[in-house]
C-alpha cells in the first residue's frame, strides 16, 4: 500500500502488506488487520474513515521472474455490495446507500460513514457532511432531489457545490429534522435564493451534512427532473405560476372566474414589445398530441409558440392573432411539428404585443389522442397509440 491519505492529504510513504513469493490460488488479506506495525503506529494514521490508497503488486526476484493475476478484489469487511459507476455522471441518477457510503467525506468538517444492511450511517461533527460526485445539470429542465432517510437524530441539510466556486456551500434546505422523504427543485430554490448562478449546463455536486452534531441513516438519493407530462389540464392559476418570458416586464392576476389576465407591462406607447409567460412540460410526440386553450378576451395580438428547453426553433402552434371567445382553438402538434420526433422537454409560450395590451386565459389542455387503425393501413409511431394491456 502506498500513499495512504486522508483529509489532511498527507503522504505516510510505503507499507508492504504481503511477501508471498511462492504461494499462488487465492490469497486474502484483512486491512487493517494485515497492515504492519509502523502503519498503526504512524501518528497521521486514524483506523476509522475513508481513505485514499494505491495499491501495488510487484513480481520480485530474479530477472525473468514474474505473477500472473486471474482476478482482483477489493471489498468491505461488511459486505457491502459494490455500486456500479458510470465514467461520467449527468443528472437523473439515483445513489443507493451503497453509494452515498462511497461519497467524499473528507470535503468538510468530521464524518464518519459507515454501512450495513441497504443503510449509510452519517455520524456527523458540527459542519460536516458527504459530498457526491460532480453531475451535469440542465437547468432548464428543473433539476430536483430526493432524500431518503430512514432515521434522523439532531438535524441535516442538503445544498450543493458548483464547479469553479470552490467548496462553497450552497444550501438548498438547512435544520431538516424529520425522517421523512424530502423532494427539493435546485433550480427554484438557486434562482430564489442565489439569483444568476445556476448557468446552463452547470455541473454541481450534491452535499448532505449537518451544522451540529447529528446522526444521519440514508437509504438512497435520487435525483431527476421534475417537468410536467404532458396530459394536464392548466387553469388559470395553474398559467400564473408559469415563468415570466425575458423581456418587457409581465404581470399575471387572476379574475373573478378563475381565469389568468396576463398584461403587457411595457408602456402603452410601444406597440411592438412583446412579453410574456411560458411552462415546461416532458411531451412524447410519438403519442399523437394534442392542445387546446381557451382564450376569453384578448385587447392586442397574441400567439402560442413551442420550444425545446435546450434551445433552437421556435414552432408557432397558433400564430398571431386577435381572436378570443368561449370554444377552444385545438392544435394537433403531430400535424404542425411534422419534424419532430420521440420525447421532448419543452417549453410553451404565450406571448403578447404591445405595451398595456392583455391576454385573458381560461385553460390549456393538453392531452393525447388515439387513433382507432383500419385494417390495410400501415401507421408510423406517430400516427396511433398503443394502449397497455393491464391483464
Amino acid at each position: 500500500i502506498e500513499g495512504i491519505e486522508k483529509k489532511s492529504d498527507a503522504y505516510t510513504g510505503k507499507y508492504l502488506i504481503a511477501n508471498s513469493s511462492s504461494a499462488a490460488g487465492e490469497l486474502t488479506y484483512n486491512l487493517p488487520d494485515d497492515l504492519p506495525k509502523e502503519v498503526i503506529n504512524d501518528p497521521n494514521f486514524d483506523p476509522t474513515g475513508v481513505y485514499r490508497i494505491s495499491l501495488k503488486i510487484s513480481a520480485v526476484g530474479g530477472v525473468g521472474d514474474s505473477v500472473q493475476i486471474s482476478d482482483f478484489e477489493v471489498y468491505h469487511g461488511t459486505k457491502m455490495p459494490t455500486p456500479s459507476e458510470p465514467n461520467t455522471y449527468e443528472w437523473g441518477y439515483e445513489f443507493s446507500a451503497a453509494h452515498v457510503y462511497n461519497w467524499d467525506a473528507s470535503v468538510f468538517g468530521e464524518t464518519t460513514v459507515s454501512y450495513t444492511d441497504g443503510i449509510t450511517k452519517l455520524t456527523i461533527a458540527q459542519n460536516g457532511g458527504v459530498a457526491g460526485p460532480f453531475m451535469t445539470a440542465v437547468n432548464a429542465k428543473n433539476p430536483s432531489v430526493e432524500i431518503r432517510p430512514v432515521s434522523v437524530v439532531g438535524s441535516y441539510f442538503v445544498g450543493v457545490i458548483l464547479e469553479g466556486y470552490g467548496d462553497h456551500i450552497y444550501y438548498l434546505r438547512r435544520n431538516i429534522r424529520e425522517a421523512e422523504a424530502v423532494n427539493i427543485s435546485v433550480k427554484e430554490v438557486m434562482e430564489k435564493e442565489y439569483p444568476g448562478t445556476l448557468e446552463q449546463g452547470v455541473r454541481l455536486r450534491l452535499i448532505v451534512g449537518a451544522e451540529e452534531n447529528s446522526v444521519l441513516e440514508l437509504g438512497k438519493v435520487r435525483t431527476y427532473y421534475a417537468l410536467p407530462e404532458w396530459g394536464a389540464t392548466l387553469s388559470g392559476a395553474g398559467i400564473a405560476e408559469w415563468a415570466d418570458l425575458a423581456g418587457a416586464a409581465v404581470s399575471v392576476s387572476l379574475d373573478i372566474g378563475g381565469r389568468a389576465v396576463i398584461v403587457n407591462g411595457a408602456e402603452r406607447e410601444n406597440e411592438t414589445v412583446i412579453a410574456g409567460k411560458r411552462g415546461s412540460f416532458d411531451l412524447n410526440m410519438d403519442r399523437n398530441p394534442f392542445l387546446e386553450i381557451i382564450v376569453r378576451e384578448a385587447t392586442g395580438a397574441w400567439r402560442l409558440t413551442l420550444t425545446s428547453v435546450l434551445g433552437g426553433k421556435t414552432y408557432e402552434l397558433i400564430g398571431w392573432n386577435t381572436e378570443y371567445g368561449r370554444d377552444a382553438m385545438i392544435v394537433s402538434l403531430s400535424d404542425t411539428l411534422s419534424e419532430l420526433q420521440g420525447k421532448q422537454s419543452v417549453y410553451l409560450t404565450l406571448e403578447i404585443q404591445g405595451g398595456g395590451n392583455s391576454l385573458t386565459v381560461q385553460t390549456i389542455s393538453t392531452y393525447y389522442k388515439t387513433v382507432m387503425p383500419t385494417f390495410g393501413n400501415t401507421y408510423s409511431a406517430g400516427a396511433a397509440t398503443w394502449l397497455p394491456d393491464t391483464n
